[in-house]
């Protein structure tokens, strides 16, 4: 699942949805990583260009990078699952 921090303005998201940019970096683990992979071949699918990445190999950077707003990521539910559920975090894409 996709998510992002609230805090980020609906513009980025509809960039997203509308020109298929995305704006904000893509905080993303290691090249080899599966998750990655995976991301990157939806964002393949769909057309959406991203010239920002950040790699970070610890899933609990990249929560909290997502949820201070700085970019958007991917990553199995069970990682997010509780900061969804309080508001921290918002799926993008599911």
């Amino acid at each position: 699942m996709m998510v992002a921090s609230p805090k980020l303005m609906e513009k980025e998201f509809s960039d997203l949805v509308n020109q298929h940019v995305l704006t904000v970096p893509l905080i993303i683990n290691e090249k080899d990583c599966f998750y990655r992979t995976s991301l990157e071949q939806y964002l393949r699918d769909k057309g959406i260009s991203c010239s920002q990445k950040i790699e970070i190999w610890s899933i609990e950077s990249i929560k909290r990078m997502v949820m201070s707003g700085i970019g958007i990521s991917l990553l199995p539910e069970t990682c997010f699952r509780k900061e969804i559920e309080s508001g921290e975090l918002k799926v993008i894409v599911n």
